[in-house]
């Protein structure tokens, strides 16, 4: 019995920093969305006004709905060009090396309109995250690194249905020490709000960024 109480006190030692370690793991504030947004940008535009169809639930995920209505009666074209989408980014500071990036994902695919997809973007130090495309004049944002279906073609029947749960990574080198930027959105500029129309609805949960170390290296 003495030597079963040690061997439970031992474990129960060793789990208390492992359990620590675990927590520091993420380099990302934030990830699981249980303090609402903290640590992220974006749920609001430089206008000042909110991006409704952006938000955390009760359920503590973060929502995508697939609407859009930042313009205002007899506002240019333009307007809805930039920013594309509802868009949630956070910078974080990085040491050269390898690293993996994953989120959980569940969908609502609702078959309407160019949103189809969930965008992942890693951005340098110092790289932008919109172009100029010279044949239209307006700025576009670059393509994503990854993205998480919302509609998948159902191999038997040849139609679109809405994507199944899933943890989806990407992995990527961070080629110099700096400040890089990770960048959620859906992908395409949506739709109106004032359509009526059903909208494709993303929950997004558990966003990790980790850094993959070699065998026997200490990150």
């Amino acid at each position: 019995m003495r030597l079963t109480l040690s061997c439970l006190a031992l474990v129960a030692s060793l789990a208390a920093p492992l359990t620590a370690l675990a927590a520091k793991a993420n380099l990302l504030v934030n990830g699981d969305f249980s303090a609402d947004t903290t640590g992220w940008s974006g749920a609001t535009l430089s206008d000042g006004r909110p991006l409704m169809n952006l938000f955390v639930d009760a359920n503590g995920e973060l929502v995508y709905q697939a609407r859009y209505d930042r313009c205002d009666p007899g506002d240019p074209p333009s307007c809805k060009q930039f920013p594309m989408s509802p868009l949630l980014s956070q910078a974080v500071t990085l040491t050269a090396g390898t690293y993996k990036l994953s989120w959980h994902q569940h969908n609502d695919g609702r078959q309407i309109g160019p949103i189809n997809a969930f965008d992942v973007r890693v951005l340098n130090p110092g790289e932008p995250l919109y172009v100029l495309d010279p044949s239209t004049g307006y700025y576009v944002r670059t393509p994503p690194d990854m993205q998480g279906p919302i509609l998948v073609i159902d191999p038997v029947t040849n139609q679109w249905v809405t994507a199944p749960p899933a943890t989806h990574t990407y992995k990527f080198k961070a080629p110099v020490d700096g400040i890089y930027t990770v960048y959620l959105g859906l992908h395409g500029v949506g739709r109106l709000v004032d359509t009526g129309l059903p909208y494709d609805t993303v929950w997004i949960d558990q966003v990790m960024l980790t850094k993959v170390c070699k065998k026997g290296q200490t990150c």
